[in-house]
């Protein structure tokens, strides 16, 4: 016998229903973020910047044939690559 405040029998209307979306979120998340930003992100890159750091070589060699690196071929011959399912 289902008793009178089951909410499976009775619902709660929709404005008593909790969505979890708090109005605050929309004011403390960017914050948030931002100080992450300013904490972590922006001083590595600043510190990488001050000493001429560029691990993804993308400066311009006027005086380079070509960009493309050697590399050597693995020891094991692709091998593992084979069946991988």
């Amino acid at each position: 016998m289902a008793r009178a405040n089951d909410p499976q029998k009775n619902p709660a209307p929709r404005d008593e229903v909790d969505d979890g979306a708090d109005p605050s979120v929309g004011i403390v998340s960017p914050i948030v973020m931002g100080l992450l930003f300013l904490t972590t992100i922006l001083p590595i890159a600043l510190l990488m910047r001050l000493f001429a750091r560029d691990p993804l070589h993308r400066r311009l060699d006027p005086h380079a044939r070509t960009y493309w690196i050697d590399r050597k071929p693995p020891a094991h011959g692709g091998a593992s690559m084979n069946k991988q399912y």
